[in-house]
């Protein structure tokens, strides 16, 4: 995409980097499946390079000096739970502040 970008700025147009959004879409739309499915591949390597980048990376990362590492608790899923709400299994929301009025002046 940063290509069709800059093929986009030579062509000597001022366009908003909205307007260029837009086009870039325009076209990718009016392309047929066998000419994105090089993009869709590499989009899909680099998207797999990235996850097992990260989750080895956290797997590997030693824990702070002094601190404990504790792994999160598993949550059964809801139907394993027995229920279909899910405030059920993580409880219920914070309820929501009230807005204070606001009083009178007195010198109004």
């Amino acid at each position: 995409m940063a290509g069709e970008r800059e093929k986009l700025k030579a062509t000597g147009q001022k366009m908003a980097p909205k307007e260029i959004m837009t086009e870039i879409a325009r076209r990718w739309k009016a392309l047929e499946a066998n000419e994105k499915k090089p993009w869709n591949d590499e989009a899909t390597r680099r998207k797999e390079e990235a996850t097992t980048a990260t989750s080895t990376a956290t797997a590997m990362a030693p824990a702070p000096a002094g601190q404990v590492v504790q792994q999160p608790a598993a949550q059964p899923p809801l139907a394993e739970a027995g229920c279909s709400d899910v405030h059920a299994v993580t409880g219920p929301e914070e309820p929501k502040k009230k807005k204070k009025k606001k009083k009178p002046r007195a010198d109004a």
